[in-house]
């Protein structure tokens, strides 16, 4: 402050006096968008635009996702509803006692969810969820690493239901499980069973007015535990859980959900038959993840709904690691997601990713710099290539025709989109269900074909379009039919051929019997016959027959061209046409130009951050540590050793010079070595100088090396053993075996 301005502080009493700065400094606030900004000379709005783009097409391709996960596993959560809504009501009296007179039994649902072990904690949050609102309020899930004892697994029970309404507002906070301090009560069915009476008998007595179900639902809520993974838990401990809660099941009404990742069997080889008839088990069948595959594969890729598309070799990784690794529908997901994520990221054309009419307006926005980014694309230069040499300079100098252009191709790959997917869908059907499937049983079989390349010209159509010429009068009408409705409510060229396939439908129903007659017999003067015809068997009763003759008679056979009937004329022409048709639409998209903008098809990034090699990416920091540090002093040569280097890349480097077994002195000295930069001899003549040459020498050899040095060896050992590069043996003393062998 200034001395000036002393009268402003001037004060009959003291005081603190605060001045604002004049200069505002700002904090630098970043949004999503910033980070979509590749390179510093891109303008900022362009990446906004490519963050806006992606974000409000993710936005409704998930909502749409979520939609159909609900209606795939509408019907499994409909019939879990009903059987918890009646599981007690209907075997429970007023009195607590059976309605059979028989022994009570724990209602228990079997649910079989299957091996997509991904996917299971989602299932069981929303199953919670459903519960809560509709069942009980009352519900705890339960894993297998919560019964490693008895003790434990009891403690989070009670913990999870005495503690839930003490904690249901942390819980919304946190979004996280808190349960009471256990360690205070005992943890038994016993204070499980006062809690639930102290809470809910009370209630119950004063809504004797109200019917019993409202009383049942309002004033006795079900104690819901789900087992999420029955395979997981300890037989001896979850047996003696449920002999346990069975003994209390007239004071509380339990209810079982096991979750099955195998077969309902499963119960059967944890529990014996003693404690399995405690249970009254009923089964529910989770659908198939592949179901799911299907649908979201029909519903967001074979739609011109969602302009974003995935290339073939994309396509196919994910597939991949959806059928041979995990069946997880919810990973699937996630790598369309970062899929998107990718394209938005290093496209920086993919602002016009969207529908028409909004990829209109971009384009006439667009700047220099943006159409030159446009005139580097492989697919415009190959475009450019093809066009005589005065719309070439057009295209590459006057900006204005250039937009023109990129509307009219964008233009092109949308009614591509259009056409592309209903005629896809009328060859999956025509071909779904022939013999040995050449063209596949599934229809994302068949996708993957024409992303790979032009679904005509491959073996396996060919050999399909031969069977469909076999397809007998019946069955053709029934595959038009199929198409037609497909066809439909299309317009443009698909209402073209729809009106086509309907005439020829038309043209089948309408033939005669006689059109299984050879169309020649069906002329005026069909009673006549050829003498031709006549000859061979009139000399064939006549004359004599030897195995020369019947030879020649069989080969003019051969060569002589069977007459069609109408029919089969009429299925020749259908045929050609769908060919035709076939040929002209379902073309491969990277023939497009500028599409480049709507496929991603960069396998490796997919490969890399999805389905990583963590051996390879282990050896990999081990023997060059500078791709992941970044420090210079890591930047060496890949086949020398130095101190600058983490310890255990000293130990990794050094144990790839011995052989199957290791010497650990040996190991270590070589250490010592590296870290110090001097041979250990070197390092124990320096301290015995330093003594004067006084004392007895050390007779231990390890004594000699510094504590420091020899514990960090031991911690660098210990996490190559965690590693698996190396375990402890008895075959000689102090030696360890080797376990890998070769490079990175």
């Amino acid at each position: 402050m200034d001395p000036e301005d002393d009268t402003l502080t001037t004060s009959v009493s003291k005081g603190v006096f605060v001045f604002k700065p004049t200069s505002k400094k700002r904090k630098c606030i970043l949004n999503s968008g910033d980070y979509f900004q590749k390179h510093p000379k891109e303008h900022q709005k362009c990446s906004q635009l490519r963050n806006e783009t992606y974000t409000d097409l993710w936005e409704e391709m998930e909502e749409d996702i979520e939609s159909l996960k609900y209606d795939t596993n509408r019907k499994l959560l409909d019939d879990l509803m009903k059987f918890m809504k009646n599981c007690h009501s209907s075997r429970i009296s007023d009195d607590g006692t059976s309605h059979t007179g028989g022994r009570l039994e724990l209602p228990t649902a079997a649910l079989v969810t299957g091996v997509n072990v991904p996917d299971h904690s989602s299932i069981f949050k929303s199953l919670v969820s459903m519960f809560k609102m509709d069942i009980s309020p009352h519900v705890i899930r339960l894993t297998g690493k919560q019964s490693s004892s008895l003790k434990s697994l009891m403690s989070s029970v009670v913990g999870q239901f005495i503690g839930e309404e003490d904690a249901m507002s942390s819980e919304e906070e946190e979004g996280g499980e808190t349960t009471v301090d256990v360690k205070k009560i005992p943890c038994t069915f016993q204070v499980l069973s006062s809690w639930y009476e102290d809470t809910f008998k009370p209630v119950a007595r004063t809504k004797d007015k109200q019917s019993d179900e409202e009383s049942a639902a309002l004033g006795s809520p079900s104690l819901i535990i789900i087992f999420e993974d029955i395979e997981g838990f300890v037989p001896h401990i979850l047996q003696d859980f449920i002999k346990i809660a069975s003994q209390y099941l007239s004071r509380l009404p339990l209810t079982f959900v096991f979750g099955i990742a195998t077969a309902v069997t499963a119960i059967h080889r944890i529990l014996p038959q003693s404690i399995s008839s405690l249970l009254s088990i009923e089964k529910f069948q989770a659908p198939h993840s592949s179901i799911s595959l299907n649908q979201l594969i029909s519903k967001i890729f074979l739609t011109p709904k969602y302009p974003f598309k995935l290339g073939a070799k994309v396509f196919l990784l994910l597939l991949d690691l959806f059928l041979y690794h995990d069946f997880s529908f919810t990973n699937f997901v996630k790598g369309i997601k970062f899929s998107m994520i990718e394209h938005f990221f290093n496209q920086p054309l993919s602002f016009l990713c969207c529908n028409f009419e909004e990829a209109a307006d971009c384009v006439k926005a667009m700047s220099h710099d943006q159409l030159e980014l446009c005139r580097q694309l492989k697919s415009f230069r190959r475009y450019v290539e093809n066009q005589a040499p005065k719309e070439q300079r057009a295209l590459l100098l006057d900006d204005k025709h250039t937009k023109g252009v990129i509307q009219d191709l964008l233009e092109v790959i949308h009614e591509y989109h259009s056409n592309f997917y209903p005629v896809l869908l009328c060859l999956h059907q025509i071909t779904n269900e022939l013999p040995q499937s050449p063209l596949g049983k599934k229809l994302r079989e068949l996708y993957a074909m024409t992303l790979e390349g032009n679904i005509v010209e491959q073996e396996g159509y060919k050999q399909a379009i031969s069977l469909v010429r076999l397809f007998a009068r019946e069955e053709l009408i029934c595959h038009l039919e199929a198409c037609i409705r497909i066809l439909d409510k299309e317009e443009g060229i698909l209402e073209e051929v729809c009106s086509e396939l309907v005439e020829y439908k038309q043209t089948i129903e309408g033939l005669a019997e006689s059109a299984h007659l050879p169309a020649k017999t069906q002329a005026v003067n069909g009673k006549e016959e050829s003498t031709e015809e006549q000859h061979p068997s009139n000399t064939a009763t006549t004359g004599k027959v030897t195995l020369h003759s019947l030879q020649q008679k069989l080969m003019v056979d051969a060569k002589k061209k069977k007459e069609l009937t109408q029919y089969e004329v009429v299925r020749q022409d259908v045929i050609e046409y769908l060919q035709k048709v076939f040929r002209k639409i379902l073309i491969i998209p990277h023939s497009l130009t500028l599409h480049e903008v709507f496929y991603f098809d960069n396998v490796y990034e997919v490969r890399q951050h999805l389905h990583a090699s963590p051996r390879a990416a282990i050896q990999t920091a081990l023997t060059n540590p500078y791709v992941y540090l970044q420090n210079e002093a890591c930047k060496i040569e890949a086949d020398s050793v130095t101190g600058s280097l983490p310890d255990i890349c000293i130990v990794y480097k050094l144990h790839l010079e011995y052989g199957r077994l290791i010497n650990l002195y040996d190991w270590l000295q070589a250490f010592v070595t590296v870290v110090t930069g001097q041979l250990p001899h070197e390092e124990e003549e320096k301290q015995k100088k330093g003594k004067g040459g006084k004392g007895k020498e050390k007779t231990n050899k390890e004594t000699d090396i510094d504590p420091e040095l020899h514990a960090r060896f031991i911690r660098a050992v210990s996490e190559l053993q965690f590693l698996g590069f190396i375990k402890p043996t008895k075959q000689k003393t102090d030696h360890v075996q080797r376990l890998t062998w070769g490079g990175c």
